[in-house]
């Protein structure tokens, strides 16, 4: 097997997300993977540009509509128990 970069260089591995093989020069591992030159770009772009996928999103987004719900509570509260004071007195 030859690189798919690279035809006059034998391949050493295959590129963990399309399959083509790679030679010496091409192979660049990422997490302990083998990944082709255009592969990783594609992963190096699709990294930096998804937050989502950033550790801990999930939970900074439910922290945040915990905190403004509970804020909505606390005041929808005070404002009923001004209310019921005001009608009692």
């Amino acid at each position: 097997m030859h690189c798919a970069v690279h035809p006059g260089s034998p391949a050493v591995g295959l590129c963990v997300a399309c399959g083509r093989g790679v030679c010496p020069s091409c192979s660049t591992r990422l997490q302990g993977r083998n990944f082709c030159i255009r592969c990783l770009e594609e992963v190096s772009a699709a990294e930096t540009s998804d937050d989502a996928l950033s550790p801990g999103a999930g939970l900074r987004g439910l922290l945040v509509v915990t905190v403004l719900s509970s804020g909505i509570v606390a005041l929808v509260g005070v404002s009923a128990l001004g209310f019921l004071l005001y009608m009692v007195g």
